[in-house]
């Protein structure tokens, strides 16, 4: 699974052309969230909010987990109108998933990969046979600044593979598993490069 294509989907997701909408799930520690987003005359707006405790389920004692995001997943699908036409962004609890900031020195585009191999095995506490990892480069604050800021994301396989059974019920529109502070950078962003382009076009 590779997580560059992830974040291609998110932002392709966002920017959704007349008519179609999206859906984005964040399975949490306590419960799950649902938020429906759609794009009208090229704005993006909120069309339903939905909120699923695990607590409200009815459940034997020893339900585990799993078992508690799939039956929030089903109430969910049951409750609120989901074409075929809906994508379904998840995204992973922040448990899930080790995030590493830092900044390389000034380097060229084709090395980062090969830096980066380096920085995964100095930040990240499991074998790379492990884990699904990738990263995000951030634009400096300042013009003057050359560094690299990187933005190392990864996650034990065994987290995705032993979510997907729980989204069963929502497989045919499941389109992508995003991390929350990557979709939040990749929603700012493209909000920021509309608006500049906007200002551009007007002057």
């Amino acid at each position: 699974m590779n997580f560059r294509a992830i974040y291609k989907k998110g932002l392709d997701s966002v920017r959704l052309s007349g008519g179609k909408s999206a859906w984005g799930l964040e399975i949490g520690d306590s419960g799950l969230k649902a938020v429906k987003a759609s794009a009208r005359d090229g704005e993006l707006f909120i069309e339903a909010i939905d909120r699923i405790d695990y607590s409200s389920i009815e459940h034997e004692v020893t339900s585990k987990k799993p078992e508690l995001i799939e039956d929030a997943v089903n109430i969910f699908k049951e409750r609120n109108l989901i074409s075929k036409s809906d994508k379904i962004i998840v995204s992973l609890s922040g448990k899930m998933i080790l995030s590493r900031f830092f900044s390389l020195p000034p380097i060229k585009k084709s090395r980062i990969a090969e830096a980066l191999r380096y920085e995964l095995r100095k930040q990240v506490p499991f074998e790379p046979d492990e884990i699904i990892w990738d990263y995000q480069q951030f634009e400096g604050d300042r013009v003057t600044d050359s560094s690299v800021k990187i933005g190392l994301f990864a996650t034990k396989k065994e987290n995705i593979y032993g979510l997907l059974p729980s989204l069963a019920p929502i497989r045919v529109n499941l389109d992508a598993i995003q991390i929350t502070p990557i979709a939040i950078y990749n929603l700012v962003k493209v909000r920021e490069d509309s608006t500049s382009a906007s200002q551009t076009a007007s002057t």
